[in-house]
């Protein structure tokens, strides 16, 4: 639930393993025993100690303000790993208590009629400081798929 509980009803007495699958924290296998019917506390504690910082430029290397950056784990589907932030004045945006990875990236801004966008797969906290380069949408088609080297 979002308060971080798991309940298991329904169980009968026995051994279990807890698997929760890596994404936006550490990965947690952990064997259970559940005794009698009375109800149990369990502490189960995950682990999201990494973090990723990187940076949005334009063409000329210049930072870009108020870029939206997209954090999607390339283990979860996306609509359970989702995250969003902003660029500040500086290009920088940064993703706290993570998961190890990989995730990707994609950064996307709209000035005006024109709008821009850059991706990275493949991204793992702590081990870089990724730097996305946007370039300009086809405005006449911004959802066009063009070759992009990621």
């Amino acid at each position: 639930n979002p308060s971080g509980r798991l309940y298991l009803r329904g169980f009968p007495e026995g051994r279990y393993r807890v698997h929760v699958l890596p994404g936006l924290h550490n990965e947690l296998n952990q064997e259970v025993r559940l005794v009698g019917k009375k109800v149990q506390k369990l502490d189960l504690h995950l682990s999201t100690g990494f973090h990723l910082e990187g940076k949005v430029i334009d063409s000329q290397g210049k930072p870009i303000q108020g870029a939206l950056i997209k954090l999607i784990s390339e283990l979860l589907p996306p609509t359970v790993s989702k995250r969003l932030t902003t660029t500040d004045k500086n290009g920088a945006f940064q993703f706290l208590s993570l998961g190890k990875g990989p995730f990707s990236l994609e950064a996307i801004l709209v000035r005006g009629s024109r709008s821009y966008f850059a991706r990275k797969r493949g991204v793992f906290p702590g081990k870089e400081r990724p730097i996305l380069q946007i370039r300009s949408e086809d405005p006449k088609d911004p959802f066009k798929k063009r070759n992009r080297r990621d």
